[in-house]
């Protein structure tokens, strides 16, 4: 990234290509499958691999073959299909528009009610980044149906809308886990598990009324696959990296790790995101939560978990932001089976953590201890750094509810009126300066 950090870029190989594209083989892996006595082997390959069927000439359907050469003159082949694609894109009110739905039988791309057509979410991507008559600055909308879409997605792609037909209803979904292997070979890491990721290309991307899963996103889930009390957890449902994001609508489901906020300015409105450890964090980024439902869910170890961990920085010192996590009017809710006092609103990634809570309700199972320096059951607690450390920024103001307390405690500072104001004050927080962070312009989510 221009943060000088590590992407993983982990997808499907590109389906839908423009008249006379190059064929793209980023995506593809390509595995055989041996028997020995009775067991079944698995091998990926890499080479004595030849595709046909790829002609970017004529528009339709293309069924590729991918042949795997190996002893003498022996071969395997496999078949899949791609789509070249010669259907101009609609244009509505200066809007590309195209559609997504599960069920549509029809030909890619063709113009069906307004939209040109498909039966994937990668597949509308792969149409609208191949048109070269689309600019990064044109605003592109992808409405996708009811349905459950199982894809694991990459936005690239500026100032795009993603909206779904019913925020329950419309659902996209992938199993990807921190230490499991993939069909591609690679052993997940935490920031490549995720269900989307929003790339920081992708600026000005705003996502509404869809629920975005990752699997692994309860006991049972982690019970049905790996059996009772299974240690690893880290799976992202949502991994934002683009400035100027937006969320509105909709549901985030994870279990580890849900949100993943690194770099640039994001906005979540009326947004239900649910998990147990760590379920929303990130770096340098500056993130408002106005009236979302933030949920810690049920845990079969029996603790609280912990709802966030930020670094506040990428780097340190050099990097770090004044204004990070901002929760303005939300609902912090638990599974009945969580206990009272369990669960720490954050524990500090980084030394600069930054975590403002303010005219929000807190239930019962946000613990009300003051911080000791602990790793478990306080209202903020250590990692790699403490609460009490003097960079550190675990802020509060005028919350409601069983769990929320009204004066300073060791490791949160209490506000008043005045040193709060500025925390909602969106011309503030997503201004062209925050701590040691610049942008070129200031960002107003309201007016999208």
């Amino acid at each position: 990234s221009t943060a000088g950090n590590t992407i993983y870029y982990n997808h499907s190989a590109k389906e839908v290509y423009a008249l006379n594209e190059e064929f793209n083989s980023t995506g593809l892996c390509v595995s055989v499958k041996a028997q020995y006595n009775e067991k079944e082997l698995y091998f990926l390959v890499d080479d004595n691999i030849e595709i046909l069927g790829f002609d970017s000439t004529i528009s339709g359907k293309k069924e590729l073959t991918v042949t795997y050469s190996y002893g003498e003159n022996k071969k395997l082949t496999s078949k899949y299909d791609v789509y070249v694609v010669d259907v101009n894109p609609v244009k509505v009110n200066d809007t590309y528009q195209v559609k997504v739905d599960s069920t549509y039988t029809g030909n890619i791309g063709e113009v069906v009610d307004g939209y040109n057509t498909f039966s994937t979410v990668q597949q509308a991507l792969d149409y609208l980044s191949s048109r070269t008559d689309i600019l990064d600055s044109d605003k592109k909308l992808i409405v996708i149906e009811e349905g459950i879409y199982k894809e694991k997605i990459e936005i690239t792609i500026p100032n795009l809308t993603i909206k779904g037909t019913d925020r329950d209803k419309t659902i996209i979904e992938w199993d990807s886990l921190f230490g499991i292997t993939d069909a591609g070979g690679f052993i997940h890491t935490t920031d490549s598990t995720q269900t989307v990721a929003v790339r920081e290309e992708a600026i000005g991307c705003v996502i509404e009324d869809i629920t975005i899963s990752n699997f692994y996103n309860c006991e049972e889930a982690f019970d049905l696959v790996f059996g009772p009390l299974y240690a690893e957890h880290r799976a992202l449902a949502l991994l934002v990296q683009a400035d100027k994001f937006i969320m509105r609508n909709g549901n985030l489901l994870g279990y580890q790790d849900t949100l993943e906020l690194f770099k640039g300015r994001q906005y979540f409105e009326n947004v239900y995101i649910e998990g147990l450890t760590d379920f929303i964090f990130g770096t340098n980024n500056t993130t408002y939560f106005k009236e979302c439902t933030i949920h810690t869910i049920d845990s079969a170890k029996g603790y609280g978990g912990y709802i966030t961990a930020f670094k506040g920085c990428n780097k340190g010192e050099s990097d770090y932001v004044k204004y990070g996590a901002i929760f303005d009017e939300c609902n912090f809710t638990a599974h009945e089976n969580v206990g009272n006092g369990l669960t720490s609103i954050g524990r500090v990634w980084g030394p600069y953590a930054a975590v403002m809570i303010m005219n929000s309700n807190l239930g019962n199972h946000i613990s009300k201890k003051g911080s000791t320096g602990a790793s478990k059951e306080e209202r903020y607690v250590a990692m790699n750094a403490k609460p009490t450390d003097s960079t550190v920024q675990f802020t509060e103001y005028n919350n409601t509810g069983d769990g929320s307390i009204n004066q300073t405690v060791a490791g949160m500072t209490y506000l008043s009126s005045l040193e709060a104001a500025n925390y909602n004050n969106l011309e503030v927080i997503f201004g062209m300066t925050n701590g040691m962070v610049t942008y070129l312009d200031v960002w107003n989510p309201v007016e999208n």
